[in-house]
């Protein structure tokens, strides 16, 4: 049974809807609504024809309103309810199944669409004026979906441009609720059922946008443009997709160079860390992609320079004093004495060095080892400061954590050291091997 209202009535079924009698079982017949002369009723307009009716019908129910639920009572009466009725309402209302049962009589499924997209119109319409919170509209929005949804059951015998609009009303309404995909859907089946129908291209092309698909929205607005060469809605939607593309374009690129210089960043550090045998604590890749982020997070980035030689952020420790110097950017190639005479220069003085003790000739330079297969222990490895961040990662007791080398200075011969050594049970034999130092020196 189809959902039908009074308001349905038209014209050519006027008298019958005058002369209409409901029939219930426990009750005797009683007519519909006013019974008016068929002479009179031909010559009232339907202002005339509907005021009547209303008198009448208010006579008809007198005393059945009550003065506190009038407006809820007065909705019970077919000829005043302001919205479609439930079929609980028809099934209870014996006025509702007489005036559905002559409305059905003339039904078809063109009629029964049709009505179900006007209908469905007007909630829409309705809703997007409203002023009501979001909630409450996207509930007038599902009811304006479910009369498209209704309508498009008679797909199977109306016209293809009426389910091609019911098709891009409906997707207008997914697309005030997001539904973009739908819309794409929807607005694709309209175009094939009616390619005249021009909606169906700018909802789709509207659809394309909100997901950033601009190639798809220039695509759509150059088919409405074929149907329609003067619309200046697709027109102006195609040109801005057209910019926005282009700026994106340009992005893309951008981002793809990018990738391609960091991808060969990336080899050239990998073949670096390869050739010298460097080892780490995390797996390679934890390290180039954790590590690396961590390290840029203060500043610092290993590379790879135009000499190949590997520039490292350093890590200097100075632990009598829990002090530490970082040192973003640091050549491998450099010695240790180098840096250490520009830190603590004779005439440097250091805020936290009160007794002024740290001096670039008077400082010992050490590497603290971490576990593993081939060394079970914790140790200190001391470094000839005249040998540099690349003779000490060529120890094969050094590992790098963090993709930071780091290395604890302190003062020769005094008290901490002692006792700091004493911590790692150091011993005099625990040192770089510096024969790579005196190669070097022979190549001078």
């Amino acid at each position: 049974m189809h959902s039908s209202t009074p308001h349905q009535l038209t014209s050519s079924i006027r008298e019958r809807y005058i002369s209409a009698e409901i029939c219930d079982s426990n009750m005797a017949k009683k007519p519909l609504g006013p019974t008016l002369p068929a002479e009179l009723s031909k010559e009232l307009d339907d202002d005339d024809f509907y005021r009547l009716y209303r008198e009448n019908a208010i006579q008809r129910n007198h005393g059945a309103l009550s003065e506190e639920n009038w407006e809820e009572e007065i909705e019970q009466i077919p000829l005043f309810m302001t919205k479609p009725p439930t079929q609980e309402q028809i099934d209870n209302n014996p006025d509702l199944q007489a005036l559905q049962g002559i409305i059905e009589e003339d039904s078809t499924p063109i009629s029964r669409a049709t009505y179900c997209k006007d209908h469905a119109n007007s909630i829409f319409s309705a809703a997007k004026k409203s002023t009501a919170i979001a909630k409450l509209k996207r509930i007038e929005y599902n009811k304006a979906i479910d009369l498209y949804d209704e309508g498009l059951k008679e797909r199977d015998n109306i016209p293809k441009k009426l389910e091609s609009i019911l098709l891009s009303n409906k997707a207008a309404v997914n697309l005030a609720l997001g539904n973009n995909r739908k819309v794409i859907n929807d607005c694709t089946l309209a175009k094939e059922l009616d390619p005249d129908n021009i909606k169906a291209y700018w909802r789709a092309a509207t659809a394309n946008k909100k997901l950033e698909l601009y190639t798809e929205v220039i695509s759509w607005c150059d088919e409405g443009l074929r149907v329609d060469p003067t619309n200046k809605t697709l027109s102006a939607e195609r040109q801005a997709a057209v910019k926005i593309k282009a700026a994106a374009d340009k992005k893309e690129r951008q981002r793809a160079a990018q990738i391609r210089k960091k991808e060969k960043k990336d080899a050239e550090l990998l073949d670096a860390f390869k050739a010298r045998g460097i080892r780490f604590q995390k797996s390679i890749e934890v390290e180039m992609e954790v590590s690396r982020k961590g390290i840029a997070a203060a500043g610092g980035e290993v590379y790879v320079d135009s000499d190949k030689l590997l520039h490292w952020p350093v890590a200097f420790l100075y632990p009598e004093h829990q002090q530490t110097d970082f040192i973003k950017d640091y050549n491998e190639a450099h010695p240790f004495n180098l840096h250490l005479e520009n830190m603590f220069a004779p005439t440097e003085t250091i805020p936290w060095d009160a007794e002024n003790k740290y001096k670039a000739g008077n400082l010992s330079l050490y590497f603290e080892t971490q576990p593993s297969a081939a060394y079970k222990k914790t140790t200190l490895v001391k470094i000839d400061t005249r040998l540099s961040v690349h003779d000490a990662l060529r120890d094969k007791r050094y590992t790098v954590v963090d993709l930071t080398p780091a290395f604890f200075v302190l003062v020769s011969g005094s008290t901490f050291e002692k006792h700091f050594l004493d911590m790692y049970k150091y011993s005099e034999g625990d040192a770089v091997d510096t024969s790579v130092l005196a190669e070097r020196l022979a190549e001078m």
